[in-house]
C-alpha cells in the first residue's frame, strides 16, 4: 500500500510504503523526510515543532515554537510505550511541576506539561550549547580551574534543589551538563529522572536509577532511601571524567562497571594527567566514598571545600606594595657595612654592582626568551587556522603545548582553536560514520528486496537478523532502527502470504 502526505520542508506531495522505511527523500525538494509520529511542522498543544535536537531514553528532544509566548522552547516528546500507565503518568505531571518551581540560574527550568491524543510532553527553557559528553568525546581535557567551576555551578544548583524542594536528579552525568556559547553551566533533567523508565534507568522502589559509569554504590544497589549524596557522587566521578578523559571505572558490560562502583577502590586521576593537584584528587575521593556517610555531610560543606581548592590554585593577585620602613642600626646588609673596614665595602659593594648587572643581562635574556616564545605560540594558532585534515594532529599537539605554557595572551586563543579542531574532526566523523550507515542499509535494502519479490521472506529476514549481530555499524542508532522496521514489515507479509492474501 502507497501512502501519499505532504513534505514539512517544501509543502509537495511524496509517497512512501508504510513499515518499509524509516526515512525517504522527497521527490521535489531532494530533503531527507523522517517517517517517525512526529515531524516537523507538526503543532502539538500550543507549540510548533522546528527541528530535532536529541534522542533519549524517553523520546525525542525537540526545538519547537510556544506561540502564544513567541518564543523558542526545548519540548520532550515521551515514548509511546510510556504513557499506557495512569499511576505513571500521574507521577511524571507531579514531579515536573515540582521542577517547574525550581528557578535557580544553573539549571534549565521546565515550562509546561500536557498531553495531546497519544502524545505527552513538557516543554523547557531552550539553551543553545554543548553538553560536556560533548566535549568529552571530543578528546578534551578540562583545565583543573574550570572544572571546578563548572562542578560548583552544578552543585549549587543541586544544593538549591535538595534544600527548597528536596529534589535529587539520579542521574549526574556529562550528558546532563550543558556549557552554553556564554560559558555559563546548565544543569539538565533536575529530577526527571525519577520518572523515566528505560532499561537500568529504572525508577520505581527497589529498582537501580542511574547511568553504570556514574551512578553511586547505593542506586547500584537499588536502595530506596537515597539523598542528595547519591548525587554527590556521581558528581565527583563527572569530575574524574573531566580532568582525565576517562570515567573512574569500565569494563566488558554494565554489570562489571557497577562491580567495580560498589567495591573498587577510586582510581588516582594522577595516574592518567599528572598535573592534577593532590588538592582535586582528595575532592574525588571525599565526594565518591563508596559509604554515603564518609562524603560531605551537605552541599554547603562540598562548596566550601571546592571553593577553598579553587582559591588555591587560581592564580595569585600581585603582591601589594607598602611604604618601604626605615632600616635600623644594627639591621641587615646596612649594618654590615658601616662594621667592616673599607676595603670589605668596597668588595661589598662591587659584588652588588656586580649583581645589578647580571640582573639587568638576566632580564634582557628573559625579555629576549619571552619574545621567542610569543612568536612560537603565534606561529602555532596560525597553523592550526591554516591547516589541513592531515596537519590537524601536529596543530592540535603545538595547541596543547601553548595551552599548557598558561601564557596569558595566546592560552586562550589556543584552547579556542583546539576546541575548533575537535569540533571539524567530530563532524567529519559523524558525517562519514552516517554516510556509511547509510550505505549498508540501501545495501541491505537491495538484497532484501530481491528475495522479498521472490517471496523469500524468511531469507530476507535472515539478511537483517545476521547483519544485527554481526554488521559492523551494528550498534548505530539509525540502523537499528532500519533492521527493526523491515523485520516488523517481513514478519507482516510473512503472515499475509501464510494466509494467502498474497
Amino acid at each position: 500500500m502507497t501512502v501519499t502526505d505532504k513534505c514539512p520542508y517544501c509543502g509537495e506531495d511524496f509517497t512512501y510504503e508504510p513499515g518499509a522505511e524509516l526515512t525517504v527523500d522527497c521527490q521535489s525538494c531532494n530533503k531527507e523526510i523522517y517517517l517517525g509520529p512526529i515531524r516537523k511542522n507538526r503543532t502539538i498543544g500550543d507549540y510548533t515543532i522546528l527541528r530535532t535536537i536529541g534522542v533519549g531514553g524517553m523520546g525525542e528532544v525537540f526545538v519547537a515554537r510556544q506561540n502564544s509566548m513567541e518564543r523558542e522552547v526545548g519540548l520532550k516528546i515521551l515514548r509511546a510505550d510510556l504513557i499506557d500507565d495512569q499511576e505513571y503518568l500521574d507521577r511524571f505531571f507531579q514531579e515536573v511541576r515540582s521542577l517547574a518551581q525550581v528557578e535557580h540560574p544553573n539549571v534549565v527550568q521546565a515550562y509546561e506539561t500536557g498531553t495531546e491524543g497519544d502524545v505527552c510532553y513538557f516543554s523547557m527553557e531552550f539553551v543553545p550549547g554543548k553538553d560536556l559528553e560533548y566535549y568529552l568525546d571530543g578528546g578534551k581535557i578540562f583545565r583543573e580551574v574550570r572544572g571546578l567551576q563548572i562542578v560548583r555551578d552544578v552543585a549549587d544548583a543541586l544544593r538549591y534543589a535538595w534544600k527548597k524542594h528536596r529534589l535529587i536528579h539520579r542521574d549526574i552525568k556529562p550528558s546532563n551538563i550543558m556549557l552554553t556559547p556564554d560559558a555559563e553551566v546548565k544543569l539538565l533533567d533536575l529530577g526527571i529522572s525519577k520518572s523515566l523508565s528505560e532499561d537500568n534507568n529504572i525508577t520505581v522502589n527497589g529498582v537501580m536509577v542511574g547511568s553504570p559509569n556514574y551512578i553511586s554504590p547505593e542506586q547500584a544497589k537499588s536502595e530506596s532511601s537515597i539523598d542528595f549524596r547519591a548525587d554527590m557522587y556521581s558528581l565527583g566521578a563527572t569530575y574524574y571524567n573531566m580532568l582525565t578523559g576517562k570515567t573512574p571505572f569500565s569494563g566488558e558490560n554494565a554489570i562489571e562497571v557497577l562491580s567495580h562502583q560498589l567495591s573498587s577502590p577510586i582510581p588516582d586521576p594522577r595516574d592518567i594527567n599528572p598535573n592534577v593537584s593532590e588538592l582535586s584528587t582528595r575532592l574525588i575521593r571525599k565526594m565518591m566514598a563508596k559509604d554515603k556517610n564518609d562524603r560531605f555531610k551537605s552541599w554547603e560543606e562540598a562548596l566550601e571545600s571546592i571553593d577553598g581548592i579553587i582559591e588555591h590554585l587560581s592564580d595569585s593577585p600581585a603582591p601589594v606594595k607598602t611604604k618601604s620602613q626605615p632600616v635600623k642600626e644594627g639591621d641587615g646588609l646596612l649594618s654590615s657595612l658601616k662594621n667592616r673596614p673599607k676595603l670589605t665595602t668596597g668588595i661589598i659593594c662591587g659584588a652588588i654592582c656586580l649583581a645589578a648587572l647580571i640582573g639587568i643581562i638576566g632580564k634582557s635574556m628573559s625579555g629576549n626568551l619571552s619574545t621567542e616564545l610569543s612568536k612560537k605560540y603565534s606561529e602555532a594558532i596560525r597553523f592550526a587556522e591554516k591547516c589541513s585534515p592531515g596537519q590537524r594532529q601536529e596543530a592540535m599537539r603545538k595547541l596543547q603545548t601553548v595551552i599548557t605554557s598558561g601564557n596569558r595572551e595566546f592560552a586562550p586563543q589556543a584552547e579556542e582553536m583546539l576546541e575548533k579542531l575537535r569540533r571539524q574532526i567530530i563532524e567529519e566523523k559523524s558525517l562519514a560514520e552516517e554516510k556509511k550507515v547509510r550505505k549498508a542499509i540501501k545495501y541491505l535494502k537491495m538484497k532484501s528486496y530481491a528475495l522479498e519479490k521472490e517471496k523469500r521472506f524468511s531469507q530476507a529476514m535472515e539478511i537483517w537478523q545476521r547483519y544485527a549481530k554481526e554488521g559492523e555499524m551494528r550498534d548505530n542508532p539509525l540502523l537499528k532502527k532500519a533492521i527493526k522496521s523491515n523485520l516488523e514489515y517481513l514478519k507482516t507479509r510473512s503472515k499475509e502470504k501464510s494466509y494467502g492474501y498474497d
